[in-house]
């Protein structure tokens, strides 16, 4: 009988989380209740551009219904400056003997600038004893799922204070000029060292190929030699009515250009890579920058139907219009690798999304 109580009593103590594998259930088995089996009844999931799901995780069940509420707080909260931002009292399932919990909460991102969001998560018992745990969430994988961060630039703007607004990527190198100014720069992706290549009063887009650096402003395409780092090409627009250019992109020894004309309507012109004209067709849409792949031109819309515009040079058609990746996309936009890249202002960093998303 000595022997008996002590065993009892340790059974008395023991906490057990368990879930047998039925169909697609993942089968989780619980000794005690530590900080990481917690985390595991959670999952967090991307549903705007500037909030997260918070909800049970579908492949876990408990013994007892043993959490009697749950507290969400946002940022890394000590215990003694916790303030929740939502309180949940789960719902249980009986089956067999075990508990499914269900919960779930909305909760509003606190930074837009930042690439994850911080949440505490408190657990409360029966007995009023709680456990506090820590999630650290990666915001900027809405609305795909291959999100992920290419070059961040947080080290040119610490240096510089600019933002960039247009940019292309050739190997290694990344092209870009900044907003609001003219200046324009060459960035070492591996390394991080960057240069100013020259100054050319306000430019709105850039798109490099070859050994060619083209540029353009609201009026005007020059084109800069990478080699021997000089401006050595002003493009002959002179007879074209237009009002501004809205886009530009190299593809195969071909610039195309987004024109808006007097008359509000919206082409897509192809010169040769001395500004010579080839060809002239009706886009139709209003749209900003622009990036080839594949035969398909992407550009941004930000009239009724937001999101990135897909053309097909072949049959002069658009596309099914994606989602934006971010709330914060600004005019820079680039295709390589079968890799959508994008600028996210906010967020002050390139990231990419595989192209198989857009189908």
């Amino acid at each position: 009988m000595k022997k008996l109580v002590p065993l009892l009593f340790m059974m008395l103590l023991a906490v057990i989380f368990s879930c047998e594998k039925n169909d697609n259930i993942v089968q989780v088995k619980f000794k005690k209740l530590s900080l990481d089996q917690l985390e595991s009844l959670v999952t967090i999931e991307n549903v705007n551009y500037d909030s997260v799901l918070i909800r049970n995780c579908d492949a876990a069940c408990l013994q007892e219904p043993s959490i009697s509420e749950i507290q969400i707080a946002p940022g890394n909260s000590a215990p003694g400056q916790f303030s929740a931002a939502d309180v949940i009292t789960p719902v249980y399932s009986e089956e067999d003997g075990r508990y499914s919990i269900q919960f779930q909460s909305k909760l509003k991102i606190e930074d837009s600038t930042s690439t994850y969001q911080d949440v505490t998560i408190r657990f409360i018992f029966a007995d009023e004893s709680f456990e506090d745990v820590l999630i650290r969430h990666q915001t900027y994988k809405f609305p795909y799922e291959t999100t992920g961060i290419a070059i961040d630039l947080e080290p040119f703007t610490l240096a510089t204070n600019r933002k960039i607004q247009d940019f292309d990527i050739v190997d290694d190198l990344l092209y870009f000029n900044v907003l609001g100014a003219g200046y324009l720069y060459e960035f070492e992706i591996h390394s991080g060292n960057y240069r100013e290549l020259f100054f050319s009063g306000t430019v709105d887009f850039v798109a490099v190929d070859s050994s060619f650096l083209f540029y353009s402003g609201e009026w005007f395409i020059e084109r800069y030699h990478l080699e021997s780092e000089t401006q050595d090409l002003t493009f002959d627009l002179s007879g074209f009515d237009y009002t501004t250019i809205n886009g530009i992109a190299t593809d195969d020894g071909v610039l195309y250009v987004i024109f808006e004309n007097e008359d509000e309507s919206i082409v897509l012109r192809r010169f040769d890579y001395s500004g010579n004209l080839l060809s002239t067709a009706d886009f139709g849409r209003k749209t900003l920058s622009a990036t080839i792949l594949d035969n398909i031109l992407y550009t941004l819309s930000f009239e009724e139907e937001q999101g990135i515009c897909r053309f097909d040079l072949t049959s002069g058609t658009f596309l099914e219009t994606r989602p934006f990746p971010c709330e914060s996309i600004d005019m820079g936009i680039n295709g390589d690798d079968n890799k959508f890249y994008y600028y996210d202002y906010n967020r002050n960093l390139i990231a990419s999304v595989d192209l198989s998303e857009f189908d």
